[in-house]
């Protein structure tokens, strides 16, 4: 903002209204119009274009806007004019993505013009329209967030006691069965649940979540993250019963068999959000069957668990084969040849109005001649990548296949050991088995019709809807659950950033190249922010969220190798009800 408050004072524009220690800050901007003129010209636009910028990334602002005529032509005439200049003002900022709710539009015509003076100068003055503007700073940069987040927030109201699906905003289904939830004392709740779902499938919703991909030391590569809460009608928080669990489906561009489920720990007091993740024994799948495991009746007779221990000392003296681990260097794409004929320096500012285009051209051919330096290493890091996994590959490849043979014999030496011990179990114990059998299956074909007349009314429209496949996985516990894998990494180190005198309430965050990851950066001294871990030679993506001065501001920077160069930041505004589009914007 001070850069355009200080442009509206040497032009004389800048009229301070209140008190400095007011929580609303208000000021006074005139546009100026030719003779008999209502249209905007150049130098007007120009500043309006600034004030735009900087008013959107407040928390609040309102507008007055006052139009002016000077006396020369007829009063009613004057006074439409002034009207029409008002108009034009009022347009060209909604133009610029500022709202016009609660803007007050006053035309006084001629009424306040200078009487008795004919000079040019004189009669300049009158022909405007003044923005009076008072707007309210952001307190913090957690202040901004938690307005920021609460859209990702999708709260409904349901009946705990009925089976029934939430579809959520963003693509996921998520089956309830009746009575799922209890209290801190194991009570179901007496009346209506309201819960509160939040999906982030996408980086830029990661990002604005405060979301990070580690399990203490190690790295993560995320499928999506989505947390799900319930509270009863008092407000108290609910919890999942024993036994029960939430079936969910989310949707993916990339399916990956061996995605992990993760449950949230250490939760950071400001934002709610994990900062480390924690395993747990579940997986995914990639068929809507396969999600369904019925809870049957206790068995009288449970021929598996008769054969279990029996079994136990064949399986000491018989261990099984270990399967391979596939040990790939961290992905890599291939990089895209910069354009030559494209424009990579854009002035802003001040530099915009002031800069002459030699200059320009010569900033615009040094910021090509380092695009293309960096395309040459990107080329030389990408082919060394393929060549280090090719030979991955075919080790792997090797070790695999004597591994599949080794556990094919196992396999069929279990089995029949297994069969063995099976047949006299059963041999002994034939009629209650039988007995048993009938009856859980009657139990578990009625709850599977149930489950599937539920889905065809509620689901089955959705399920294959879109080109996106989907990840079918149980949520055994509320809050944060994400679908994880971990990742290798080769010769890691620590990367720096500085991010101009930010404080610690910044969020500096590192997007890796090729995976859907998020690290956070650790505060350092003398500015300097931290992150370790990261591969020698791969690319990544620095981006910081703050309030400075008020303002929501963002910075952003690639960098295509990592190495231990120090990544300089600058922050520019951006409202809070673009951040997300604009962090879009930069992930494609």
């Amino acid at each position: 903002m001070h850069r355009i408050l200080l442009l509206m004072a040497c032009c004389g524009l800048l009229l301070p209204l209140t008190a400095q220690e007011a929580p609303t800050i208000t000021f006074q901007h005139a546009v100026y119009f030719a003779t008999d003129v209502d249209e905007l010209d150049t130098e007007a636009r120009v500043a309006i274009d600034e004030l735009a910028e900087q008013l959107r990334s407040y928390a609040t602002y309102s507008l007055v806007l006052e139009a002016h005529a000077d006396e020369r032509g007829a009063t009613d005439y004057n006074a439409r004019l002034a009207e029409r200049r008002a108009g034009s003002v009022q347009a060209y900022l909604q133009t610029q993505g500022l709202t016009s709710e609660g803007w007050e539009v006053r035309s006084f015509g001629e009424q306040q013009a200078r009487r008795g003076s004919w000079a040019e100068a004189d009669l300049r003055q009158d022909r405007r329209v003044d923005i009076r503007v008072s707007y309210t700073p952001w307190e913090s940069t957690a202040a901004a967030m938690t307005t920021v987040r609460e859209a990702q927030k999708q709260r409904m109201e349901i009946d705990p006691t009925v089976l029934q699906t939430i579809s959520g905003e963003q693509g996921g289904f998520f089956l309830l069965e009746p009575n799922a939830f209890v209290d801190e004392n194991g009570n179901a709740p007496a009346g209506p649940v309201t819960l509160e779902l939040v999906e982030t499938y996408a980086m830029e919703d990661f990002l604005i979540a405060g979301l990070t991909t580690t399990a203490g030391d190690r790295l993560l590569e995320s499928g999506g993250m989505v947390k799900i809460t319930a509270i009863d009608e008092n407000g108290r928080a609910l919890r999942l019963a024993e036994g029960q669990t939430i079936r969910a489906m989310t949707p993916t561009d990339n399916f990956n068999e061996q995605m992990r489920i993760f449950s949230g720990r250490n939760h950071d007091e400001a934002t709610g959000a994990p900062t480390d993740w924690e395993e747990t024994p579940n997986g995914v799948r990639s068929a809507f069957d396969d999600l369904f495991s019925f809870r049957l009746p206790p068995p009288v007779v449970s021929v598996d668990d008769l054969v279990r221990p029996l079994m136990k000392p064949w399986k000491v003296a018989n261990p099984k084969p270990e399967q391979p681990v596939l040990q790939l260097p961290g992905r890599r794409a291939m990089p895209e040849a910069p354009d030559p004929d494209k424009v990579y320096y854009r002035p802003r500012g001040l530099a915009k109005i002031f800069g002459n285009k030699k200059k320009i051209a010569a900033k615009n051919a040094e910021k090509s001649a380092m695009r293309q330096d960096t395309y040459r290493k990107q080329v030389k890091a990408y082919q060394d990548w393929k060549v280090r996994t090719e030979k991955a590959r075919a080790e792997y490849a090797v070790k695999m296949e004597v591994y599949e043979a080794d556990l094919e014999v196992y396999e069929v030496a279990f089995r029949t050991e297994w069969e063995r011990i099976a047949k006299k179990v059963e041999d002994s114990n034939a009629e209650r088995i039988a007995e048993q059998k009938a009856a859980r299956k009657a139990w578990a074909d009625e709850r599977k019709a149930a489950y599937t007349a539920h889905l065809e009314r509620v689901m089955a429209s959705n399920l294959n809807a879109g080109t996106a496949s989907r990840y079918f996985f149980a949520i055994t516990e509320l809050g944060w659950t994400n679908i994880d894998i971990y990742t290798s990494e080769d010769d890691p180190i620590e990367v720096l950033a500085r991010a101009g005198g930010s404080g610690r309430e910044t969020n500096l965050m590192l997007i890796p190249d090729g995976r859907n990851s998020v690290l956070a950066y650790n505060a350092g001294d003398d500015d300097l922010w931290n992150r370790g871990g990261i591969p020698r030679g791969l690319g990544y993506r620095v981006v910081a969220i703050r309030v400075s001065e008020g303002q929501l501001q963002l910075a952003e920077q690639y960098v295509a190798i990592a190495d231990e160069d120090i990544v300089d930041l600058e922050f520019q505004p951006v409202a809070v009800t673009e951040l997300r589009e604009t962090l879009a914007g930069i992930m494609d």
